[in-house]
């Protein structure tokens, strides 16, 4: 898994050029809401489970975009999710909104921000999430 440095890693919202690009403090700026919610690890199995509950703190995604600065075009169809190793994954632009809850972004896990990532995952799961 590839390492960075917490004091300067950025993270960067690109549309086919750099929109816009933030760092921990600035997400720790923003007024951060507290929501408990289950993992799953995608390589559970009936007898090994790797499930994780946990209090998440972070915000909509949309609502980060919005305080970047950041509109979503309205023709976009997919967010791509691109991590420090190279893993992505597409998630369909209605999921920024979805009735089922938005996409959130947490970057504390548990009241702790000691990760140096954005994301966290439960104990013994590795999440694709988590890698950048």
């Amino acid at each position: 898994m590839p390492q960075l440095d917490a004091a300067t890693h950025e993270t960067v919202v690109a549309h086919d050029a750099e929109l816009a690009r933030f760092d921990r403090d600035f997400l720790e700026s923003l007024p951060g809401v507290d929501k408990e919610h289950t993992l799953e690890c995608v390589g559970a199995t009936p007898r090994i489970q790797n499930i994780g509950n946990c209090l998440w703190t972070g915000l909509p995604l949309i609502e980060v975009l919005d305080a970047l600065g950041v509109e979503v075009p309205p023709t976009a169809i997919e967010l791509r999710l691109t991590g420090m190793d190279d893993y992505h994954a597409g998630v369909p632009i209605e999921d920024l909104l979805s009735e089922d809850g938005p996409m959130f972004l947490a970057w504390m896990l548990n009241g702790a921000s000691g990760s140096p990532r954005p994301t966290a995952r439960p104990p013994g799961c590795s999440c694709p999430a988590a890698t950048g």
